[in-house]
């Protein structure tokens, strides 16, 4: 999510940014509504003075046992135009939001520009290539010849996008599950958690999957508003969400493993 000071205080730096990748932000549209939020903003704040002082004015009269009688109806007058500018300042504020979270993140300096992946510059190798005298196989047809991954049998179970491991290979996943645990837990001191594969849409939002890729989610089809998480990252990152984290307990070393849906 871009800052929203960023995008009041420099908005033509973020719209040269993002058109490097190809989009093309609603100047007008974010500068209107940024006017109308803030015409807003100001008229409830001043309605809920002019509330406040009217209602400590009904408190003075009564201690001097005056009529309040008009004093409430001008209470109540403030009070349903505070009401009505409070809903035009949501709704300005939710297309707002609607607006700012979808946009993609600003790219790095150093980012090349390009149409493609052809424009990408390489900034170091390790090793050298190795050179056969045969065609080699990726570990996809490796494992599907070896009968140790069966995607046919996943397709069937689940849909696209899933695999059935067995035997060695499946032996395998579970060793590398493990020794990446204790290698970060034994090793590296972080602390390993185990967190949900469900949650909910204001976790997806602080890590940024909502509302951008919503479409590569998948929901619960029920009145509980959850979906399984993408990474470990959603849960893990949102432990500490709406806390203040002393600076003597940072930083914070999490691990965990998930499937990622």
């Amino acid at each position: 999510m871009i800052n929203p000071k960023l995008l009041r205080t420099d908005l033509e730096f973020v719209s040269n940014n993002l058109a490097k990748r190809g989009f093309k932000l609603n100047k007008d549209k974010l500068i209107d509504l940024e006017k109308n939020r803030k015409e807003l903003q100001i008229n409830v704040e001043e309605l809920r003075k002019a509330r406040n002082d009217a209602s400590k004015a009904i408190g003075l009269s009564k201690s001097k046992g005056l009529d309040t009688a008009k004093q409430k109806k001008n209470v109540d007058s403030i009070s349903s135009s505070l009401l009505d500018s409070e809903s035009k300042l949501k709704l300005v504020n939710e297309k707002l939001d609607e607006l700012t979270h979808g946009l993609p993140n600003l790219l790095h300096e150093s980012v090349p520009l390009g149409h493609d992946e052809s424009s990408n510059k390489q900034h170091s190798t390790w090793g050298s290539i190795r050179n056969f005298n045969f065609d080699p196989l990726d570990h996809i047809k490796i494992a599907e010849n070896l009968g140790f991954l069966d995607q046919k049998a996943a397709t069937n179970l689940s849909g696209s996008r899933f695999t059935v491991l067995s035997s060695k290979l499946a032996q395998l996943h579970r060793a590398l599950t493990q020794f990446m645990v204790d290698l970060h837990t034994i090793e590296h001191k972080y602390e390993e958690v185990y967190v949900p594969y469900l949650v909910n849409s204001q976790s997806l939002f602080g890590t940024g999957q909502l509302p951008k890729f919503k479409e590569d989610l998948f929901s619960v089809d029920s009145e509980k508003d959850l979906f399984l998480i993408p990474t470990s990252e959603v849960p893990l990152t949102n432990l500490v969400r709406e806390k203040i984290i002393n600076s003597k307990d940072i930083p914070i070393k999490l691990v965990s493993h998930t499937p990622c849906f």
